[in-house]
Parts: C-alpha cells; sequence; structure tokens
C-alpha cells in the first residue's frame, strides 16, 4: 500500500493509485485458481502444487499478450526470483 504510505507520510492523496492497490489486495484474497494464485502472488507464497498448475496457463497468457501491465511486472519479478534462487520453474520461459 505504497499511495496509502504516502499520503500518511507526506500527505499527498491520490484516489486513483489507493483504489487501485486496494482492489488488487482483494483480487489476490479472492484468487482460488492456480492460474489466478500464479498471477497475482509473489513466488515465495505459491505452493510448488500450484506453481505447477498455474504458472504454465500464465506463460500462455503472457506470450499472447493477455496479461495486464501489473501482471507482466509480478510475472517477471517472479521468473527473476526464481532464476536467482535456482527454483525449477515448472516450464521454461524464453526471455530473448
Amino acid at each position: 500500500m505504497n499511495s496509502a504510505r504516502k499520503w500518511v507520510i507526506e500527505g499527498e492523496w491520490e484516489t486513483e493509485n489507493i483504489n487501485n492497490e486496494i482492489n488488487d489486495f482483494f483480487k489476490k484474497k479472492k484468487a482460488t485458481e492456480a492460474k489466478e494464485i500464479v498471477k497475482n502472488h509473489d513466488l515465495f507464497t505459491i505452493s510448488h502444487e500450484v506453481m505447477k498448475q498455474g504458472f504454465p496457463e500464465v506463460v500462455h497468457l503472457a506470450y499472447e499478450g493477455k496479461l495486464s501491465l501489473d501482471d507482466y511486472i509480478l510475472f517477471l519479478e517472479n521468473i527473476s526470483y526464481a532464476l536467482y534462487v535456482t527454483y525449477d520453474l515448472p516450464i521454461a520461459v524464453d526471455m530473448d
């Protein structure tokens, strides 16, 4: 909740950003399908089984251009983190 922190510390209220962060928070809480969990959570919070089920679908969505900008950012962060900690992703991802 960076926008809320900014509001408390700097007194700057950004309605759209705060609403987006709140919506993202609830979207994560509502996620029940493996694909949605993988799309909306950090790698280190996702079980191996959920990753095995949902990651291939998210990769497919990414290749087809069907992720939001925020989804792509988290997707790339998760891949980078997986490479950093040598986590075996369920399928290979072409980063070229």
